[in-house]
Formats: C-alpha cells, sequence, structure tokens
C-alpha cells in the first residue's frame, strides 16, 4: 500500500508513466502530461479509492485540481 505523499514523491521524482490506454484517452480529451501531474500534487488532491484486487496491479483512484480549476480523477497502478 502507498499514501498520498509517497504517489506524489513518484511523480515529483518523474518515475511514473502512462500506459497507451491512458495515453490515448489523455489524447482525446486534450489532457497534458502537466495537468495529470498538477492533480496529484495539488493540496486538495486525495485518494478516493483503492483497488488492492485490481487486475495488473494495486490501484488508485485519486482526485485533484488542476492550476487552472479543472477538476479530475487519476486511476493510478502501483507497480
Amino acid at each position: 500500500m502507498i499514501s498520498l505523499n509517497g504517489l506524489k514523491e513518484i511523480i515529483k521524482g518523474n518515475k511514473h508513466r502512462y500506459t497507451i490506454h491512458a495515453q490515448e484517452q489523455m489524447a482525446l480529451r486534450h489532457i497534458r502530461n502537466s495537468e495529470v501531474m498538477e492533480v496529484i500534487l495539488s493540496e486538495n488532491a486525495e485518494i478516493i479509492e483503492k483497488y488492492f484486487d485490481d487486475k495488473y496491479a494495486p490501484s488508485y483512484l485519486t482526485y485533484g485540481v488542476t492550476v487552472e480549476g479543472d477538476c479530475m480523477f487519476c486511476l493510478i497502478i502501483r507497480e
């Protein structure tokens, strides 16, 4: 299990990557990498759900707000 601070450290250290599916969805929705990072690093970021038995690895549904004020949910898989 990982904490929100642990997820933030991964993002800050640029130790994250996107699945092909995530890249496709980001392109369709015109979401930039910087916006995803803003959401996770925002002060109001929170882990909404924890899925320990997810298909590939434990995952975390997070919520946060971009600098521009856009609300966003991100699913993060911890390998």
